[in-house]
């Protein structure tokens, strides 16, 4: 008898290390625990949604999730990933990835194609977000987006390693936003190219951005909003914006610019103040499209100016 109930323990164990093969019209599967292995392409009827005590790897396998509504609410461990290529998670009418408070998301390698948000924290607090690879889409807003509501808790953490992030706008009066930055999170961005046509590279509004060793490509030469404050803005490359003033700015909310390229058709570097206030961007390096010594941090100083085009200037700091 004893023999015969190891060897049911034995299996059971097993199979809770299994991986799950899904493929279905309406719906994911709700797993205890475990690796989601897609065998074909699925289109939800609603969220897909990770419970806050479940640890769960999603492997597209190739195949495509879609949905009209946001595709996947992360309330737990969440790792995403792709090991055959080509899989994407699509929302045709909103949002495609969003977080609870103290949930962690890794996106390895994905295709995320949305409305507005691709990866977006919502009203979450404690999250941490790792992205490490992936091609990141919006067709309107922001590509990485946060929300500037006033709420208890700690900051999200959001971490940006590589992948490509591109950015449209098409909501009148409005611009582009690759990264939006509207509340007391940390984000670190140390890889990735951000493409934002029509719209801003990075909007902060409260927070800490640190980036390091990115590129941003922006277009356009006007100004609109981004989010829900009337206060408009350029099409730089960076962009610090007190004049709204969000609930959750203080003194040490800043953009820390260490090294990257940063390439607009406006000013590459741009800060929107109050009246007497000191700047909120700070750079120690980099190659600018612009002058950007306004910005520059104590004892750093411009080096050299390289013409690439007739019409394009870059800085190399020191």
């Amino acid at each position: 008898m004893k023999k015969v109930l190891a060897t049911v323990l034995a299996l059971v164990m097993a199979l809770a290390l299994c991986s799950v093969s899904w493929a279905t019209e309406s719906e994911l599967p709700t797993e205890e625990n475990g690796v989601i292995k897609l065998t074909g392409n699925v289109t939800l009827t609603a969220r897909w949604e990770v419970a806050a005590d479940k640890e769960i790897t999603l492997d597209l396998n190739g195949y495509s999730i879609t949905s009209a509504g946001q595709v996947i609410m992360n309330n737990g461990k969440l790792t995403i990933t792709d090991n055959k290529g080509g899989g994407k998670i699509v929302s045709t009418g909103s949002q495609a990835i969003g977080v609870g408070s103290n949930s962690v998301t890794n996106i390895q390698k994905a295709i995320v194609e949305s409305v507005e948000g691709a990866v977006i924290t919502g009203y979450a607090t404690g999250a941490t977000i790792n992205i490490y690879d992936g091609t990141f889409s919006a067709s309107d807003n922001a590509v990485i987006a946060g929300n500037g509501k006033s709420r208890e808790g700690t900051g999200n953490t959001i971490n940006i390693s590589g992948g490509v992030f591109n950015g449209k706008i098409t909501t009148p009066g409005y611009v582009a936003c690759g990264i939006y930055a509207p509340w007391k999170d940390n984000i670190n961005v140390t890889g990735g190219t951000f493409n934002i046509t029509g719209g801003a590279g990075i909007v902060a509004r409260a927070g800490n951005v640190t980036v390091t060793n990115a590129v941003f490509n922006t277009t356009g030469n006007a100004t609109g909003k981004v989010g829900d404050s009337r206060v408009v803005v350029p099409c730089s490359a960076i962009v610090f914006d007190s004049q709204a003033n969000y609930p959750a700015m203080n003194n040490d909310s800043v953009i820390h610019v260490v090294s990257g390229k940063f390439n607009s058709e406006m000013n590459a570097v741009s800060m929107i103040k109050n009246d007497n206030e000191t700047d909120r961007v700070a750079v120690t390096g980099g190659t600018f499209s612009t002058d950007v010594k306004e910005y520059l941090a104590e004892g750093k100083i411009p080096v050299s100016y390289t013409h690439l085009r007739a019409h394009e200037t870059v800085l190399d700091l020191v």
